[in-house]
């Protein structure tokens, strides 16, 4: 939702489906199915009550799957389907913690995994290969010898996605841990401390044991996490900010600085090249030329992405590119006109090579970026802090946006004459674009004038939703009156008056519902708060945000403030806390570092005792109610719980 309500802020005309689509679908903020439960329960666990300094034990990642549910199973046991896209069921170790809490090196050597054969399942009218019912990923492990006896936490990281017979559910990337108990001298196992039946790992071949040191067993190991691309974002959110910044990229090509070039290239390029797949092959070269300039592009902000995205949390950084978008908005106005030096207009190459084309292609980008250049920063501004891949694949779907009419127009030359001209309808799509670029840098500007007086141990009022969402209702009113003014056909009027009423309805709906008072009584935190909950025996579901982090704001309205998680959090026995690092003198920023994390969001559901018993970067109102249950329960209550499921008793 963060990338999708930014694409929202860099290609306005959307901005309506914003609201419409606000914590629906995209982030699983509805039922999930018919069952109480949800579709895939994930835990870890040990094949041995206890082990002692040098032996051997059998973890298991376990996924329990209710009625019909089902994921996919390993890439490696995988059988292509028909029209179906397949995201992988994958099991990482992490990490081992301690008995104090904290990261352990060398305390167990590991084997290769063993994953149990997939079974036929009948979904999307066909046969498939699936695992479902309880499926346990089998990873053999030695423990050092001369380890301190205690209990440690051996941490997964699993990914999957859930599907029924009809549909997938977006995919889950989560931690789960595995307790494993080494005994001291003298020492015997109990087995009433098992936390899963021993019948899970009935499937185990002991052949396993060959593995553990070699070269294989360290890449089964060290495999895919199956992570989503750009951290935390779910495909469906990243297909949708793709599809938006291409979309961007067609519209680039309406500008009145690049649309009277698109007939002089393409009928430059059929005349040299008359032969119908000469022009085809130029045009695809010329086009390719184009995505190449912008994914150049997306690198050198891609180069710049890590060190940027720290910066978030400065108000001066925030204050600054806020007011370089403004700047660059004003330059779309015409308030002052960026221009190229003279000697780049007198770059022409050739039409009738390759080379010539993937030149042509390069330069239309240059050329064009005296219009596209400001809305190059409100892209960048966007998707700066989501990671270097996320920013090459947007800049690359706005090169293909931008170079898709210079294909089709190679391939169709004759449909030059339909082009639209420059004139009014360009310049007010201009001042539109202009005026939502406004929006986004005014969102900036108060996120950063906010952070000056934001240390994060209470509320601050988001005020600055309300001036962009200002600026869109006056761009989206501006849009209607000016389409009534420049056509007299009553369909355009109707299509574009109506977006731009739904643009200035939509973001004034949205301020609202971000800046509404949450049903949940949030405490802010602070170490002192926070370990007197602990001390209280009371849970703790602990939420990082922040002003500048549209996920976490996403997933807190769409989530944390659904029905379900709202009665829980009315609890006596569980506090919610909030962590909000919009400023970088919030206490937050150092828990965040304990729990070895360096972005948001991030949600941590304590128990009393200190355990983490969930944490995750995206989640379902069922993950976080069962999570909430769990934590309250206490662990005897929790092992109990699950080995009784997990039994089918």
């Amino acid at each position: 939702m963060n990338r999708w309500l930014r694409g929202v802020w860099a290609w306005a005309v959307l901005v309506a489906v914003a609201s419409s689509a606000w914590g629906q679908g995209l982030l699983g903020g509805g039922p999930l199915g018919a069952e109480d439960r949800p579709p895939v329960t994930v835990s870890a666990a040990s094949r041995e009550a206890a082990v002692e300094p040098g032996g051997r034990a059998v973890l298991g990642v376990v996924l329990d799957m209710s009625g019909k549910w089902h994921v996919w199973p390993d890439a490696g046991q995988a059988r292509p389907v028909e029209g179906l896209f397949q995201i992988h069921t994958t099991a990482a170790l992490v990490g081992v913690l301690g008995p104090d809490g904290e990261p352990v090196d060398g305390l167990i050597e590991t084997g290769a995994w063993q994953y149990p054969s997939p079974h036929e399942v009948e979904a999307f009218g066909q046969s498939i290969l699936a695992w479902d019912g309880v499926t346990v990923l089998m990873l053999p492990v030695e423990v050092a010898a001369g380890v301190e006896p205690g209990v440690y936490r051996v941490v997964f990281e699993v990914g999957y996605q859930a599907c029924d017979d009809q549909v997938c559910l977006r995919p889950e990337l989560l931690e789960v841990e595995a307790e494993l108990r080494v005994m001291g001298p003298g020492e015997t196992p109990d087995e009433a401390q098992a936390v899963a039946p021993v019948s899970l790992f009935e499937g185990f071949d002991n052949a396993g044991w060959e593995t553990i040191g070699t070269a294989e067993a360290g890449d089964a190991v060290g495999a895919s996490t199956g992570a989503v691309p750009g951290g935390s974002m779910t495909w469906g959110v990243l297909v949708g900010t793709l599809w938006l910044a291409a979309v961007g990229g067609v519209l680039l090509n309406v500008m009145p600085c690049v649309l009277p070039v698109i007939p002089i290239k393409i009928l430059g390029l059929a005349q040299a090249a008359p032969d119908p797949r000469r022009r085809v092959l130029l045009g695809a070269v010329m086009a390719g030329g184009v995505v190449a300039f912008w994914l150049a592009i997306g690198g050198v902000v891609a180069g710049l992405s890590a060190a940027i995205s720290e910066a978030f949390g400065y108000w001066w950084f925030n204050v600054g590119l806020g007011a370089v978008i403004v700047g660059l908005a004003a330059a779309m106005c015409g308030v002052w006109a960026p221009r190229l030096p003279q000697w780049v207009y007198a770059i022409n190459p050739k039409h009738d090579s390759v080379s010539g084309a993937a030149g042509f292609g390069v330069m239309t980008g240059v050329l064009a970026t005296p219009c596209t250049g400001p809305i190059l920063g409100g892209v960048a501004g966007g998707v700066i802090q989501e990671g270097p891949a996320m920013v090459m694949a947007v800049f690359g779907a706005i090169g293909v946006g931008m170079a898709l009419p210079y294909f089709v127009l190679s391939v169709s030359p004759g449909l030059i004459e339909r082009l639209p001209r420059t004139g009014p309808a360009s310049e007010l799509l201009k001042q539109v674009m202009a005026m939502l670029m406004a929006a986004a840098g005014a969102f900036f500007l108060g996120v950063g004038l906010n952070a000056l007086r934001h240390d994060g141990t209470g509320p601050v009022y988001q005020w600055f939703w309300w001036l962009a969402a200002g600026v869109i209702a006056a761009a989206g009113l501006w849009l209607a009156v000016r389409t009534v003014q420049i056509t007299p056909r009553l369909g355009r009027r109707l299509a574009f008056g109506g977006l731009g009423l739904a643009m200035a309805a939509g973001s004034l709906g949205l301020a609202y519902d971000v800046t509404r008072p949450s049903p949940i009584a949030w405490v802010y935190y602070s170490p002192e708060k926070f370990d007197e909950a602990l001390a209280d025996g009371r849970a703790v579901m602990l939420d990082f945000t922040a002003d500048w982090c549209l996920n976490c704001i996403a997933l807190e309205k769409a989530v944390l403030e659904s029905q379900e998680v709202v009665s829980r959090l009315k609890l006596p026995d569980v506090v919610p806390m909030k962590a909000d690092l919009t400023s970088h003198a919030a206490a937050g920023w150092d828990k965040l570092e304990a729990l070895d994390r360096v972005a948001i969001p991030l949600l941590v559901v304590f128990a009393p005792d200190g355990r983490e018993v969930f944490k995750a970067e995206f989640y379902t109102p069922d993950q976080v109610v069962e999570a909430i249950d769990r934590a309250t329960a206490g662990p005897a209550a929790e092992a109990t719980a699950r080995s009784v499921r997990l039994d089918g008793r």
